[in-house]
């Protein structure tokens, strides 16, 4: 009887504690854990990355300038405070 108390305790409190630390839910064991800190992806950006992309999405980038601003929109030397 004791053995299974034990395990339900285990899986009813220990384990989502566990769980959430590692995921960075928890603060103080998310440090424990080290989830609070950011982790180098070691990505590199490349133009041939932003093509291959580009041409796999098919999404073409416009550069917004005052002739394709929306009519009604902010122009580009409004400031906003």
């Amino acid at each position: 009887m004791k053995r299974i108390f034990l395990l339900v305790l285990f899986i009813l409190i220990v384990a989502p504690l566990l769980i959430g630390g590692y995921f960075g839910l928890i603060p103080g064991l998310s440090t424990v854990f080290g989830a609070d800190k950011p982790r180098d992806l070691q990505v590199v950006a490349s133009e041939q990355a932003l093509n291959s992309a580009s041409d796999k999405t098919q999404v073409e980038v416009i550069a917004q300038t005052a002739d394709n601003l929306a009519e009604g929109s902010a122009s580009a030397s409004q400031t906003f405070l």
